[in-house]
């Protein structure tokens, strides 16, 4: 992912989380998604959570083209 969709995803994930970019940036930096998951209602922050806690619907996530563009992102520290 390049530098210029990558700012637009964080962009977008801020928007959608309710959080500024910084917060964005900072959670994958430390790989805690508590910082994004804490605007969510709580119903929405169970779903992500039976998510996490569900070894075969993070495999199905993290085989998505969606899953592994988040892994890229991810992986790739931020500035």
């Amino acid at each position: 992912m390049n530098n210029r969709s990558m700012e637009d995803w964080i962009q977008g994930a801020s928007h959608q989380l309710k959080t500024n970019p910084n917060t964005v940036k900072a959670a994958i930096n430390n790989g805690d998604i508590r910082q994004l998951t804490a605007n969510m209602s709580q119903a929405d922050q169970a779903k992500v959570q039976s998510v996490l806690n569900d070894p075969e619907k993070m495999k199905e996530l993290l085989q998505s083209p969606a899953g592994k563009a988040l892994l890229k992102l991810f992986g790739k520290k931020l500035d």
